[in-house]
């Protein structure tokens, strides 16, 4: 009897040692991935590695990219600004020198702001730099005198809007320093977003961000990315 009930402790020892292991080997794994949602259960997700992605349930869209550097002081915040209630995930990172950038998502639309800021004088980087988002949509930017649209190139000074055949529509534009903003695309399709190429450096202190917004139609996208831009500096459109 005294034999069974050891083995029986023996075996409820290597049970709870086994599953103290497991979790420990877990834990880093969750901890790697930080997480906030926004409207119509839009989720942002950022990876220690660097990787981030933004999904948007209807109608199932990814926008993924990465930094290409390891984060460090990775933090969640909650707050109010222009637009509306927001979740913000900031983080740092080291590319030649330290920078620190954030996404933000807001509760009341399905829009993301991404900020890019240098604590230092140096380069400029681009943020965000989408490697993934929708294949196969049509597009639409503006471009020249009067700025008529255009239905075949994307011109770096403009918005740039993508659609599919429901109109459901995605466009991205800088938010802030507007002059000297850029947007560009890859020979492999990369989007990227910063600041002009011809600006070799950017002063200490400064930012840069850039908006993304999902709606449905496009004259709607378009509209919540008016207002949105307003909002983001500090004015009402009439």
């Amino acid at each position: 009897m005294g034999r069974h009930v050891a083995n029986r402790h023996t075996i409820f020892s290597r049970i709870s040692l086994s599953f103290c292991f497991l979790m420990l080997v877990l834990a880093p794994i969750r901890a790697a991935t930080t997480t906030i949602q926004g409207a119509q259960g839009l989720v942002v997700s950022v990876e220690a590695s660097g990787a981030y992605d933004i999904f948007v349930p209807d109608p199932g869209w990814h926008f993924g990219g990465a930094i290409g550097h390891a984060l460090s002081n990775v933090t969640v915040a909650t707050g109010l600004d222009g637009v509306g209630p927001y979740s913000e995930i900031a983080f740092d990172f080291t590319a030649t020198v330290g920078r620190h950038a954030a996404i933000r998502t807001y509760a009341n639309q399905t829009s993301v702001v991404f900020t890019l800021s240098y604590p230092n004088a140096t380069a400029s980087f681009p943020f965000p730099s989408l490697s993934q988002y929708p294949a196969g949509l049509r597009h639409v930017a503006f471009s020249g005198t009067f700025a008529p649209p255009t239905f075949s190139a994307l011109e770096e000074e403009s918005p740039w809007a993508f659609f599919d055949s429901n109109a459901h529509t995605f466009i991205i534009s800088p938010a802030a320093n507007f002059m000297v903003a850029s947007l560009s695309q890859t020979s492999s399709g990369v989007i990227q977003s910063g600041l002009a190429w011809q600006i070799a450096s950017v002063p200490q202190g400064f930012s840069h961000r850039t908006l993304l917004v999902i709606d449905s139609g496009i004259n709607r996208a378009f509209g919540t990315w008016g207002n949105t831009l307003t909002a983001l500096q500090g004015k009402t459109r009439p």
